[in-house]
């Protein structure tokens, strides 16, 4: 290993840099903010009050998402007022998933008092975006510099057309694999018909061409698939999942929809299995109930 100087420099002052390729490269990317597995939802949001919502990015396995702002050069007074309307926008648009302001720029130094006394009411974390030239090139990376997430911060509602190579890109094969796995289980346990529909941010169930969302899956990079089962909220529903020792993700509320993390293991244990069977049984069962009702 060569330790090497390389030389910091400011993207705001280099033409061939803006804030759209940034942006572009945390699409590819979102891991690279730091803040853990996340799905990008959409970008170039527009909002009422004017002006547009660079990144919003989201943590399936749990109902928090990121407003993404990134600004080249020094963070000012109009990119936090922006983004705290954008923040009440999309609180008032979709008021059943927490939101976290999430600020980007090359220096970050002026506004962190202001920014910290604002956290204890709209959550925040600011990052520095580190740029330097190396020979030919430039590399940049995230730094967090400030955090003030709360312990607790389906795409914008609309199912984005995808395919399966989509998914084997995005997602684990083992993931995948168990993901068809339980697709089976469905079509010998609970009703046959069934195959996959993949969506850009989740896959759901369909039959005989018609969509049939009484479970649904979020494969992940990790060994495990995030399964999504239609049904409301219930004591009976809770104490099946703690009975037969399945991990539990937030329940969503506004869709009704119990998450549970789902690994290879699960699908071996024969008692486990069984309990498996059960909760589709009821998600079919209630899915059905509530769409002819």
């Amino acid at each position: 290993m060569k330790l090497e100087y390389v030389e910091r420099i400011f993207l705001k002052e280099t033409p061939e840099i803006n804030e759209a390729l940034i942006q572009k490269k945390i699409e590819e990317t979102p891991s690279i903010l730091g803040l853990g597995d996340l799905d990008v939802i959409s970008r170039e949001i527009s909002v009422p009050s004017g002006g547009r919502i660079d990144i919003l990015l989201e943590n399936p396995e749990e109902n928090k998402r990121f407003i993404v702002e990134v600004q080249l050069g020094k963070l000012d007074e109009s990119h936090i007022v922006r983004s705290i309307e954008y923040w009440e926008f999309m609180r008032r648009l979709f008021p059943h998933y927490d939101y976290t302001v999430v600020l980007i720029a090359e220096d970050v130094s002026r506004f962190l008092n202001v920014i910290s006394i604002m956290a204890t009411v709209v959550p925040f974390v600011v990052i520095q975006l580190v740029a330097f030239k190396v020979k030919e090139n430039i590399g940049f990376c995230f730094s967090k510099i400030f955090d003030g997430m709360p312990l607790s911060v389906e795409s914008l509602e609309e199912e984005i057309p995808a395919n399966e190579n989509y998914w084997k890109n995005k997602a684990s094969e083992e993931s995948l694999n168990l993901a068809n796995e339980i697709l089976q289980i469905i079509n010998n346990e609970i009703a046959p018909g069934f195959s996959l529909k993949y969506t850009k941010h989740y896959i759901g169930l369909e039959n005989n061409g018609i969509t049939k969302n009484f479970v649904s899956f979020v494969p992940r990079k990790k060994p495990f698939v995030i399964l999504e089962l239609k049904h409301s909220r219930s004591k009976e529903i809770d104490e099946l999942i703690e009975n037969y020792g399945f991990q539990q993700l937030n329940y969503d509320n506004n869709f009704k929809l119990y998450k549970l993390r789902i690994r290879k293991e699960d699908l071996k244990d024969g008692s486990k299995r069984k309990g498996l069977i059960e909760l589709l049984k009821r998600a079919y069962e209630y899915y059905f109930e509530d769409t002819i009702s």
